[in-house]
């Protein structure tokens, strides 16, 4: 389970920028957290992944969650 995160961010970036799809990745995060929920049902696994996802996405975008697009 603890690969599946790093290895799917790795291969989502390892794509051209006109190839990536953020739609594909939200749908390969939302796989990992049913996996992760199947290994344990722990409230704190779901809360990293969670915490995990946002970071990505705050550096990706270079914008943190309180951000807005029109400023």
């Amino acid at each position: 389970m603890s690969d599946y995160l790093p290895e799917t961010v790795r291969a989502w970036k390892a794509q051209r920028d006109d190839e990536r799809d953020p739609n594909e990745l939200a749908r390969a995060l939302t796989q990992i957290l049913r996996v992760a929920g199947s290994e344990t049902s722990s409230r704190d696994s779901v809360l990293r992944a969670w915490e995990t996802q946002q970071r990505f996405l705050e550096a990706r975008t270079g914008k943190n969650a309180g951000d807005t697009e029109e400023q």
